[in-house]
């Protein structure tokens, strides 16, 4: 409430706002962000998968380990080895001795004790309810055990959501919604409930396409009380339904979702929402009135694993009749334990609850009937259900052609053929595969009684005597046919049988023509599909061109009547994703700069990139040349680059990636770009940060390579008044031809004038405000700031903005790590009796002697750590000297005896900014600002690493950010703590200790650490 009045007061006079109080607005907004990540997921911040390797979603089953009946309780999927760490296998040294003596074993014993009796005297012994095996002692007694099941049958409702595009009319653009993998999805929640069959129960599963009038018979026939909803979601829209044709259905309100789940006929219990924009979802149906709702963030690739595990592992557990307290626990874990992601807070139950608190430790199945589904309704799901399996799988990396498709399913409306080419590898089955599926799953809105793919794709074995069956017999025929087929008695008799089959359907048929590799078989199915469209049949083909053809057709694409759909090169985000799918190097354990791979897109596409609404248009040295090392956004080549690339060059192209990004629209704008970056490369080589210096260069290079696209104004003026001579000369000789193109020119001349005195004038407008406008606005704010006060005085006691030093813990199923936060000076870091290291901030040639925090690290450790830091090997060559550590790595030193030094090892972290912290940055420069956070993180982690390998125990970090007092100073503090505390819980080290260097800036941390919702130690 006060987040959202400031800001509306604010934003009502945004024209007034200094530059001062608007870098305050954008902290405050991070801030909010920063909390509605963790509350509602409404602004994610990517996901860790693991290694590229197929992983079957049943291999290392957390929910088997840990509360399976028995040793022969298996799940329904295949069995699939797969490296990670066995599930259900804990350190020992976490849990407490036998005879532990503690009042919280003792009461252990006597509850175990006490339920043995209880099972010897038959109390229970046949309710059919599955044994928990507690993940430890202590936690078991979190969770409340449910009855039996009242009911035997239940049902999961699913809704898929998949609008392809949204179309935006102002820029006559197709903005494309990232497909989820929704075959995969159901057959993991499928395979989940089958484990029901343990307690002699069974949970139906109905799936339907997520559209308005469809969730409104749902709501109003009351077929469950428990709601799966999956979709990529929208960042305004409330569900994001689609209209069942493609697009985005926007008619759905807040205030119309909370009609629809107020007047349910049986209302709602559990809604768990899978999509990107999962917390904005699930906040809606909270708000609506469903109590309970579960929200799970999908990352942007096609098949996002974490999430999958997380809902199998929630389904299986909430099957076997668990609470839904206990069921979510274990999910979380379970995506923990695998290392599937190290964002466990992403999947969230809400509303949030403490740990003790039992609101959501309720049954979710079994305890009311469900009507029973209509015969009818059952053998449609039937048939639906057999077609699909006739239709070849969509690939698990398939990406990037949300658009494409929109553009086959807008063609079929108007044509009866459709062909789709496209080079070698671009994904043409692919494409048509989905395409095909997305029709069948929408056969109401589509109004196709029949999908087809011919010849029959691989492992699918047709039915004879059925249309399909003969469909796949004739194109056989056709396929192996040297001549004529007309004098095949059998292939006649097979085509009346076809004709007879199609009357009174509708019909799409999807063929591969680079199946008829003979002229003869070629021409025979010209002849067969002519003879199919010309006649009274409703048949629409969907062919798959030969390269060849696709190419031949572009020269004479005017005489074909088909639409054609020619298939180009994924888009560049879309290509790090899927290069980040497959690489081996891009895992939860794996390169330090990106771990996932939303973090290697974020990496290879910098906000200034990613937030252009025409991505087609956009072209740079620095993309051309990234592009061409990952495969050119040929999927077929992506996907070898992935697996193939060996580990020199993709240390190459993460350092191509670092380089800044180059966009440059106007000549002034190419002189502050040509300032900015040589005032960077000095500063880069007076830090001796000579790697960055020689990036900086080659950016320099490029710039300068454009000077001849970016004249100035006065040379602009001056080619003007040039062409002006010439077109007055034109009309003295008659020439008027001639005169009329000067006189084009001039205007198109004059109008890049125009743009270039604009664009130089607005880098020098500055707004200013009227002090007596401040002063009102300030005083409004104080006015909401003491009301709030007023309201939640409880929430002051948790606050304490003069605490200068403070404790936090962070805590899993396995392990907990404490985070001091306190003024001071690493070199006075005391690990007591733990194996302590220090970080230390510094320079790509680990030259401490620039810095006063190096040169008093070195008076600290003396000789010997000055001996070991001199003594660490170079990496390359520069013009300015020798590297020995590149910008976002560290290299440790030790162990070793380090005179005054408490520790004995010492990491040197080469960060993105300055130990010195004097570098400033504009507020409004999202890649640089992008650029310091992933360095930071890739440098924090590889100081984690290197202290993971040295057995450290407990770690000191000081502080890193920009200038004190600058514009980017509390972002760039906050994104050092963030980073620190996030990584923090998943490293093995028991004391975090985050230096300050002064009061204050402990105090902003402490303040920030209490907003991310950290526990305070006592």
């Amino acid at each position: 409430f006060v987040v959202a009045s400031i800001k509306r007061l604010l934003y009502s006079h945004v024209a007034t706002i200094t530059s001062e109080l608007d870098a305050q607005q954008k902290v405050q907004s991070m801030m909010e962000e920063s909390l509605s990540a963790m509350d509602t997921l409404a602004e994610p911040l990517g996901s860790t998968l693991p290694t590229p390797d197929e992983v079957s979603e049943s291999s290392l089953d957390w929910a088997d380990k840990l509360y399976a009946p028995g040793e022969d309780a298996k799940a329904p999927i295949l069995e699939i080895s797969a490296p990670g760490v066995p599930l259900g296998k804990f350190d020992k040294s976490m849990e407490h001795e036998e005879n532990c003596t503690c009042e919280v074993c003792v009461k252990n014993r006597n509850e175990a004790a006490a339920a043995k009796e209880a099972e010897k005297d038959g109390n229970g012994a046949d309710s059919g309810v599955p044994a928990a095996a507690p993940v430890s002692k202590s936690k078991s007694s979190r969770f409340a055990e449910m009855p039996p099941p009242k009911v035997k049958v239940d049902r999961l409702m699913v809704f898929q959501s998949a609008p392809l595009t949204y179309f935006d009319k102002e820029k006559s653009l197709h903005h494309p919604f990232p497909l989820h993998d929704f075959d995969h999805e159901t057959l993991v929640i499928q395979n989940a409930l089958e484990g029901a069959i343990k307690l002699d129960v069974e949970v139906e599963m109905e799936v339907e396409p997520a559209v308005v009038d469809s969730f409104k018979a749902f709501m109003e026939s009351g077929a469950s009380r428990v709601l799966h909803f999956t979709g990529f979601g929208h960042p305004t829209q409330v569900l994001a339904f689609e209209n069942g044709d493609g697009y985005l259905d926007t008619s759905v309100t807040v205030d119309t979702l909370k009609e629809l789940v107020q007047s349910a006929k049986t209302p709602l219990q559990l809604v768990v929402v899978n999509s990107f924009h999962s917390g904005r979802i699930g906040k809606a149906f909270l708000d609506a009135g469903v109590p309970h709702v579960i929200c799970c963030h999908h990352t942007e690739v096609f098949r996002d694993r974490a999430s999958y595990v997380f809902i199998k592992n929630l389904y299986r557990a909430l099957a076997w009749n668990k609470s839904l307290k206990q069921a979510f626990h274990h999910a979380q874990e379970a995506v923990r334990v695998e290392e599937m992601s190290k964002h466990i807070e992403r999947y969230v139950l809400l509303p949030q609850k403490p740990d003790d608190d039992p609101y959501h430790d309720v049954p979710i199945f079994y305890t009311e009937s469900v009507p029973p589904v209509g015969l009818s309704t059952e053998t449609e799901l039937q048939i639906m259900e057999e077609a699909r399996h006739t239709l070849p799988h969509v690939p698990k990396h398939f990406i990037g052609r949300e658009v494409d498709i929109c553009e086959v399913l807008e063609a079929l409306r108007v044509d009866d053929v459709v062909r789709v080419g496209g080079v070698k590898g671009s994904g043409k089955t692919s494409l048509v595969a989905a395409v095909c599926r997305y029709i069948q799953q929408r056969s109401k809105t589509f109004k196709f009684d029949d999908v087809f793919w011919l010849p029959s794709a691989h492992g699918v074995v047709p039915d004879k005597d059925t249309l399909f069956g003969d469909l796949c017999e004739y194109v056989d025929r056709i396929m192996k046919s040297n001549a004529g087929i007309a004098d095949d008695d059998e292939a006649m008799e097979c085509r009346e049988r076809i004709d007879l089959e199609l009357e009174g359907r509708r019909t799409l048929i999807a063929l591969d023509s680079r199946k008829f590799e003979t002229e003869a078989a070629s021409e025979n199915l010209e002849s067969f599909l002519g003879q199919l469209l010309s006649s009274s049949f409703d048949v629409k083909v969907i062919l798959i061109s030969p390269d060849s053809v696709a190419k031949d057709e572009e020269d004479d694409e005017e005489d074909h009547e088909d639409d054609t759909i020619r298939m180009g090169p994924i888009n560049f985000k879309s290509t790090a994703l899927l290069f980040g799918e497959i690489s081996r190097f891009i895992t939860a354990n794996g390169c330090p700069a990106a771990q996932s791979p939303d973090e290697f897109a974020a990496l290879m596409v910098p906000p200034s990139v990613a937030k252009l609404q025409d991505q087609t248009k956009f072209s740079s040295t620095r993309r051309t040349r990234l592009m061409s090392q990952i495969g050119n956004g040929i999927p077929l080549d992506v996907i070898r680059a992935g697996k193939n690339m060996p580990a020199s060059a993709f240390i190459h192209l993460i350092g191509m990636a670092n380089t800044p990004e180059v966009t440059v629209e106007s000549s002034s704008g190419l002189s502050a770009a040509l300032e900015k970056w040589a005032s960077q490369m000095e500063l880069a080589i007076a830090n001796k940060n000579f790697l960055r210096a020689m990036d900086l260069e080659q950016v320099l290079k490029e710039l300068n390579s454009m000077r001849s696209k970016f004249p100035s104004i006065d040379d602009l003026i001056a080619k003007e008044a040039d062409l002006h001579r010439r077109h007055t000369q034109c009309f003295k000789t008659r020439q008027y031809d001639e005169g009329n193109r000067l006189k084009r020119e001039i205007l198109a001349l004059k109008k890049q004038i125009m743009q270039e005195k604009r664009a130089a004038s607005s880098q020098h407008t500055t707004v200013v405000a009227r002090p007596d406008k401040i002063t009102d606005l300030q005083a409004q704010v104080k006015s909401i700031m003491e009301m709030a006060n007023s309201s939640f005085n409880s929430l002051n006691e948790l606050v304490a903005p003069d605490k200068t030093e403070a404790v936090f813990t962070l805590g899993s199923a396995y392990h907990n790590c404490v985070v001091r936060i306190y003024p001071g000076n690493v070199c006075d870091f005391d690990p007591g009796r733990d194996l302590g290291a220090t970080v230390c901030w510094t320079n790509e040639c680990c030259d401490l002697n620039i810095y006063d925090g190096g040169k008093n690290l070195l008076d600290y450790g003396g000789q010997n750590l000055d001996k070991d830091i001199s003594s660490l090997p170079g990496i390359t060559q520069t013009p300015w000297g020798i590297a020995k550590c590149g910008t976002g790595n560290a290299v440790i030193v030790g162990p070793g005896n380090y005179n005054d030094l408490r520790v004995h090892c010492v990491i040197l972290a080469v960060g993105p900014m300055s130990p010195s912290c004097e570098d400033e940055y504009e507020e409004n420069d999202e890649d640089s600002l992008h650029y310091i956070k992933v360095m930071l993180r890739s440098c924090i982690r590889s100081s984690l690493i290197l202290a993971k390998h040295s057995q450290v125990q407990s770690i000191a970090f000081p502080t890193l950010t920009s200038k004190v007092g600058g514009p980017a100073y509390e972002p760039t503090l906050m994104t050092n703590l963030k980073i620190l505390v996030e990584e923090a819980k998943h490293s093995d080290l028991n004391t975090l200790h985050i230096v300050a260097r002064s009061e204050e800036e402990s105090s902003k941390l402490i303040g920030i650490a209490m907003e991310l919702g950290l526990a305070l130690s006592s």
